[in-house]
């Protein structure tokens, strides 16, 4: 069903939430405009790790929040925030 969903969305022109567009318009939406600079951003088969010094509680509460409107997790790991992509689902 999802490969069909997937299609659907593909021959819409609508980018679907594994989309690199999808993901990117997700952080756009959370990061406050005068939030901290990102040290770092790495996309991998896993998903979207973005590192920077001063993460607040809020950006993170926003970022989880965007992140499970479109099927994805985050996880925390110091200064590392890590927007992950639904299991079983390949980009």
């Amino acid at each position: 069903m999802e490969r069909e969903f997937q299609a659907l969305l593909q021959a819409s022109g609508q980018p679907g939430p594994q989309e690199l567009e999808s993901i990117i318009d997700m952080v756009a939406r959370a990061w406050p405009a005068q939030g901290p600079a990102a040290d770092n951003i790495r996309l991998d088969s896993q998903g979207l790790h973005i590192t920077a010094a001063a993460l607040g509680e809020h950006l993170e509460q926003q970022l989880r929040s965007e992140a499970a409107s479109i099927g994805w997790s985050l996880r925390r790991e110091g200064s590392t925030l890590s927007l992950l992509r639904p299991q079983g689902v390949r980009p």
